[in-house]
């Protein structure tokens, strides 16, 4: 069940670990867009494909289910300061699943708005350190069939530019709220998630405005319940390796990434995604 928790919240969400990463999925201590900018575009696209067998005790196969999802989120950020911003996403997620037992198979496949979130970052420390604090808010506010709960997560990002490269890290807690199921009624709770990423970022020397990303975060997820009963078991970790590109230059900024979910499959939420991200600034 907690396989099922994880995939449902993917879905209903669209959402990466925080709405508004740079470079690729975590996110830049001190990189903000500056006072009067707006940044406009879809950012952390994500297409999700997962495939799981589910056995009994004994080994014994008892189903397949096939699930992908592509979300696409709308998203505005302003530079309040150059030191403070703040943004709103607007996910649109399409999604798709396969289910197989026993020589029959169905299919199901869905499109809506998902819930909108909103949220905001500072710069607190400049120098070799850099430093910055970021929190955002999921409000159930979508298509009123997939609306989830009110997640809120809390952010630090430490940055540090040793030269030949940028180190970033992260530490985030998607603290989560309980929700009712529209279609069962049943009140569900996917479980808070504690998440400590780091990353590293290369310029590129052969193509100008070209910067190289490896991200590997590893997150701990609290115990999920069902009807106010918590679920034995449904405690863990799962990890994640991301690697990509960014392209900025001038007002545009692109990013584009492969990722890989890791360790127990019943954590995973997925077995791979391609990350995507097109964004313009414009100065008001």
């Amino acid at each position: 069940m907690k396989k099922f928790l994880a995939l449902t919240a993917v879905l209903l969400s669209g959402a990466a670990s925080f709405i508004s990463a740079e470079p690729l999925v975590l996110e830049k201590a001190g990189s903000t867009i500056g006072a009067n900018v707006i940044e406009l575009g879809l950012t952390d696209i994500n297409y999700r494909h997962d495939y799981t067998i589910f056995v009994d005790d004994a080994g014994n196969e008892l189903s397949k289910l096939t699930s992908s999802s592509l979300s696409a989120p709308l998203f505005c950020r302003y530079g309040v300061t150059d030191r403070i911003e703040a943004f709103l996403q607007m996910p649109y997620v399409s999604a798709a699943t396969k289910s197989e037992a026993g020589g029959s198979s169905s299919t199901d496949s869905k499109a809506y708005l998902a819930d909108q979130v909103i949220g905001g970052k500072i710069s607190l420390l400049d120098g070799d350190y850099k430093f910055g604090a970021g929190l955002s808010l999921a409000l159930p506010f979508g298509e009123k069939k997939y609306r989830a709960g009110y997640d809120i997560t809390p952010l630090m990002a430490l940055s540090r530019d040793l030269g030949a490269a940028v180190v970033n890290a992260n530490l985030s807690y998607d603290l989560t709220a309980e929700y009712t199921d529209d279609s069962s009624q049943v009140k569900l709770n996917p479980g808070d998630v504690l998440s400590l990423g780091i990353g590293a970022e290369f310029a590129c020397k052969k193509i100008e405005s070209v910067s190289l990303l490896a991200e590997f975060l590893y997150s701990s997820i609290g115990q999920s319940s069902i009807a106010g009963t918590a679920q034995s078991g449904s405690s863990g970790s799962r990890m994640e390796l991301d690697l990509g590109a960014r392209y900025n230059r001038g007002s545009l900024k692109t990013k584009f990434g492969f990722g890989l979910s890791l360790g127990e499959e019943k954590f995973r939420s997925y077995d791979y995604r391609i990350i995507a991200g097109l964004t313009y600034l414009v100065n008001i």
